[in-house]
């Protein structure tokens, strides 16, 4: 059986931290453009999080991140240190591509558009779960999730839309976390300015999605399209911005109580890295 890497990564970050290098101060600019200047922070990420997918701000403060198949979860420190670590229990292979905080629940969005439902383990502890069938398994691949507070729902972000009608546009479908069931309407689709998809190269293909906690809008980025777009509830995109340089393969987006920004990128054969934005308000 294939342990949890808390055990590992526990000897691992203790005896070796993890690199940590501090830029010059970021720049003080607007919310989402930050995010195409200078970092805070850059932290590498041990072995276990080496293909980090997704990323959580826990109502306390707390940051949770997973892998991308395995369904291990670990508690990451304001250093990059892994705090502890729990997996799924029976064990679960499966594309993981986004994680969400729901009051005291925990869900992993897989790529097919399934939720698993957990809670919260102790170090090294294996937690039972639920999968949900969202409904949305043949409309979209499926990458990025995040927690709307006001009704309740989870957001799935689309990444390959299979619906003919949803290429071209930036598509989040809601589900309901109190009733187990698309919401109504089930989703919310933004056309993209032409101006917008020639800048970024075609359709916009996400691959992390979060929900502002001061202001209530959303961010979602893509890796592919190497941008950050923000918009609200009601589906009006706000603003579009360039992710960084500094930027691999953004898989993973949190945003913290105090406005930081903070991004996973996957590392390929390398390790993975967190990176922090002190964005304005």
């Amino acid at each position: 059986m294939r342990r949890p890497w808390v055990a590992v990564l526990a000897l691992t970050t203790m005896c070796a931290p993890p690199e940590r290098r501090e830029e010059s101060p970021a720049e003080s600019r607007a919310f989402p453009a930050c995010l195409a200047g200078t970092p805070a922070k850059r932290f590498r990420l041990p072995a276990g999080l080496r293909e980090i997918s997704g990323l959580a701000a826990m109502a306390d403060g707390r940051l949770l991140a997973h892998d991308d198949e395995h369904g291990e979860i670990g508690e990451i420190d304001p250093d990059g240190r892994i705090v502890k670590a729990f997996a799924l229990e029976p064990r679960l292979v499966a594309d993981f591509e986004g994680i969400a905080v729901a009051e005291d629940r925990i869900f992993l969005l897989i790529s097919d558009g399934r939720l698993i439902e957990t809670r919260e383990g102790a170090p090294g502890e294996r937690v039972p779960y639920t999968v949900h069938r969202t409904g949305f398994e043949r409309a979209c691949e499926f990458e990025g999730l995040a927690y709307e507070p006001e009704d309740r729902s989870l957001l799935l972000l689309c990444k390959t839309a299979m619906m003919k009608e949803l290429r071209g546009t930036l598509t989040v479908f809601r589900w309901s976390v109190t009733e187990h069931r698309p919401m109504s309407p089930d989703r919310m689709s933004i056309a993209l300015p032409k101006a917008l998809r020639d800048r970024i190269g075609g359709g916009f293909r996400g691959s992390g999605l979060e929900r502002h906690p001061v202001t209530g809008q959303y961010l979602a980025i893509s890796s592919i399209n190497r941008a950050a777009l923000l918009f609200t509830r009601s589906g009006e995109l706000v603003e579009a911005a360039p992710l960084s340089r500094w930027h691999q393969q953004p898989e993973a987006v949190a945003i913290l109580a105090d406005g930081r920004v903070v991004l996973g990128d996957e590392g390929g054969k390398s390790a993975g890295r967190l990176t922090i934005y002190s964005c304005g308000q």
